[in-house]
């Protein structure tokens, strides 16, 4: 093998068998696996060992303590109305960039494949790899789903890249971090869910305080980094603090950042209005965000908002318009918006405003999308069980 795959770990005793799971075929030809152990307490680093991984304890080597004052200014700098702090006293975060360039460092190859150990490949086709890292290729490029479907179908999919060549880039950045070129930028070679396919499949008892914070950090030191500014903002969001997540978005919108990503955080902040009970301002923000970048989740967004005031003819219309939107090449991209969900706004909309007809071939075709899909089979047995 002329790569290896090298992985952070802590305390994944749960995730890292899926991963190494898939893995079996890569060791059983030579294939190297590197687990970078960084302080578990559930026997990772022995699971690793035993399925043959070479395994390196680090304990909190990359911890960073975080200072009182730079707790202080972290906390007045991003939040709003007195919402619950950000970071306090004895606060640390994890430098993950440090731990990766670390990690690949003690690879015996050049090129290095850094999946997370919640993350399974669900294709792996070594001798297409093998060639193409062969060629001299130094960075793949492939398809990974970040999150499923209760089906277990992709729900959230877009193209990633963790797999290099470690002398031509390096991770940067605390949280969130990304490859950088050391000199001259490096090309990517895309290849196919035939050949390499990356599955996402996170333990939902991990916790996401470390996140939270090393990204609050990384934005106060770096305000112009437009990227981490949106994660930040987000992750006020999914903690309620929908002041201070609208404040750090707004400025996002204002940053000379991706389109599609600043009209997602116009999504955020109409979401965020919305919780706070302000409708006026959450109709206007999706709005705003269609405007900025044509994509189906503000539409979706006002066709529920709609559907909430039983106002049948504008979730009708909101959801019409979502479906003559294509899908566009945007990591965000919500797999139920492409799919089922603006057909059954129509259904619902066009069978109260009593056209029975029409709402019937929106039914039949949320069916042909979802045929199991509890919600719609007990909608066919009324909807074909009353008259016309």
């Amino acid at each position: 093998m002329n790569f290896s795959v090298v992985a952070i770990a802590r305390n994944e005793a749960k995730t890292l068998p899926r991963l190494l799971g898939s893995l079996e075929n890569f060791q059983q030809q030579g294939g190297e696996v590197v687990i970078v152990d960084t302080g578990s307490t559930d026997g990772t680093p022995d699971l690793a060992r035993a399925k043959g991984c070479r395994v390196e304890e680090v304990g909190e080597r990359f911890v960073l303590k975080i200072e009182d004052a730079l707790i202080k200014d972290i906390n007045e700098k991003f939040l709003v109305d007195g919402e619950p702090e950000i970071v306090a006293a004895g606060d640390r975060a994890f430098d993950f960039s440090s731990s990766r360039n670390f990690a690949a460092d003690l690879s015996k190859t050049d090129m290095v494949a850094m999946p997370d150990c919640d993350e399974c490949y669900t294709t792996l086709n070594l001798d297409v790899v093998t060639k193409v890292i062969a060629d001299g290729a130094a960075r793949l490029n492939y398809n990974f789903v970040f999150c499923h479907n209760a089906d277990g179908s992709p729900s959230l999919q877009f193209r990633h890249s963790k797999f290099y060549d470690r002398r031509k880039l390096k991770w940067g950045g605390i949280v969130h971090e990304v490859l950088k070129p050391i000199g001259r930028e490096v090309g990517e070679t895309y290849l196919d869910e035939k050949i390499i396919f990356l599955e996402h499949f996170q333990n939902a008892e991990t916790n996401r305080g470390q996140y939270l914070k090393g990204l609050a950090i990384d934005c106060f030191h770096n305000p112009s980094n437009d990227r981490n500014t949106h994660y930040l903002a987000r992750e006020l969001y999914y903690t309620r603090r929908y002041k201070s997540a609208i404040a750090l978005f707004e400025r996002h919108t204002e940053m000379p950042s991706w389109e599609p990503e600043r009209a997602r955080s116009m999504v955020f902040i109409g979401d965020c209005h919305q919780f706070l009970g302000d409708m006026k301002n959450a109709l206007a923000w999706w709005h705003r965000s269609f405007d900025e970048f044509p994509s189906r989740e503000p539409l979706i967004r006002l066709a529920d908002a709609a559907y909430h005031r039983k106002d049948y003819v504008r979730t009708a219309s909101y959801a019409a318009a979502a479906c003559a939107v294509p899908k566009p090449d945007a990591y965000f991209v919500q797999g139920e918006h492409y799919g089922s969900r603006p057909v059954y706004l129509q259904f619902w909309a066009h069978y109260w405003m009593g056209e029975k007809e029409r709402a019937g071939k929106y039914l039949d075709e949320c069916l042909m999308l979802e045929s199991t899909n509890p919600r719609f089979l007990a909608d066919k047995a009324i909807f074909y069980a009353s008259p016309a």
